[in-house]
């Protein structure tokens, strides 16, 4: 008899323990699923500059630049700028240190000036860049801040203090002490992986870099995903597929609604694992129409058919507009082939 009641009493206690589960998972799961609501639209376009990336986003009064392309190509941007009417920018996010992304840099900070609010970028000093474009962008932000002379100074302090390393190493010491001295100044900042910010009634947070020394400059790019309402966008730069499984690591959700295809759609990036977890609706690549790398590539193009993103690219699409209200997404225009760039470089010189 004993034992009959204390597994009637089990019974209840499994039955109540259910019930409690049940009622947890139906009221919090009402709250994951509820719709946020926003005000106003958001929106996205990727500007055709080749073999390169930049995307404005704009959310009311709100708006961010993503990579500046090309000393080249930065021109035709700045003039579709002029075009949307683009006066300031709360964020300039240069992604990671290559030309095809940075290179336009100091043309943008050049004309917009005290107009941008923050410069972020990631913390690269490990690796040494001493191209033009760096150069040109450095002189930039010290225009910005008219802060050329404190720099020069300290400069030359910084010069005799490295006089006795190896040439190698004195560049990187120069190279770290002018990043040091451009976050001290306020001149850029440098996301870490779980930082938040807001675009006006967008939220960006940071997921990648995850390391501050890297052998291949493409792991360096900044990564983050962008919330609008019920609707989520992911930039990735140029991270490979090292850096992919790091944000995997995060523990931070990059299921996301549109991807912007890493590296402008190379076999290097977009790994089988990266694609499931972010699981888009869409994916946007930036690539040049017969470009000497070919991409997107073949492999590439072939997981994205297989798993049915739409696909809109600068290659076939040339500028690319979203605009979204937080529920819904309307394109400006229809969306690409599954075509690697060789075949549609091939397809396109038959016509």
């Amino acid at each position: 008899m004993a034992n009959d009641k204390v597994s009637r009493k089990m019974r209840i206690v499994k039955k109540l323990l259910i019930l409690i589960v049940l009622l947890f998972l139906i009221v919090f799961g009402q709250e994951i699923n509820q719709p946020v609501n926003v005000d106003g639209n958001l929106e996205l376009v990727m500007f055709d500059v080749g073999q390169a990336d930049c995307f404005l986003v704009r959310q009311g009064d709100f708006s961010a630049l993503i990579d500046c392309a090309t000393s080249g190509q930065i021109g035709s941007v700045l003039k579709r700028l002029e075009d949307f009417k683009v006066e300031k920018f709360d964020y300039l996010i240069l992604t990671h240190p290559h030309s095809d992304h940075m290179g336009g840099a100091a043309s943008v900070i050049n004309k917009y000036g005290q107009n941008i609010g923050t410069i972020l970028m990631p913390d690269y000093t490990q690796s040494i860049v001493t191209t033009a474009w760096q150069t040109n962008m450095q002189e930039a932000i010290l225009r910005r801040g008219s802060l050329e002379q404190k720099y020069l100074s300290k400069y030359s302090l910084w010069e005799k203090e490295c006089e006795d390393l190896s040439n190698k190493k004195q560049a990187q010491y120069m190279s770290k002490k002018t990043d040091e001295f451009f976050v001290q100044n306020g001149c850029i900042v440098h996301p870490k992986v779980g930082d938040k910010l807001q675009l006006g009634e967008a939220r960006l947070e940071f997921i990648a870099p995850n390391s501050e020394k890297y052998t291949n400059l493409n792991n360096y790019s900044i990564a983050f995903r962008l919330e609008f309402g019920n609707v989520s966008i992911l930039f990735t730069g140029d991270a490979e597929v090292l850096s992919e499984k790091e944000m995997l690591q995060t523990g931070i959700s990059i299921d996301s609604d549109i991807l912007k295809l890493a590296h402008h759609g190379s076999n290097t990036s977009s790994s089988e694992e990266f694609l499931d977890a972010v699981s888009p609706k869409a994916v946007l690549i930036s690539c040049k129409l017969g470009h000497d790398d070919e991409n997107p590539d073949e492999e590439v193009v072939k997981r994205l058919e297989a798993k049915g993103y739409e696909v809109y690219r600068t290659d076939e699409n040339g500028e690319v507009r979203m605009t979204t209200d937080g529920k819904q997404i309307f394109w400006g225009c229809k969306p690409g082939d599954y075509l690697s760039g060789v075949e549609l470089a091939k397809k396109e010189t038959s016509k």
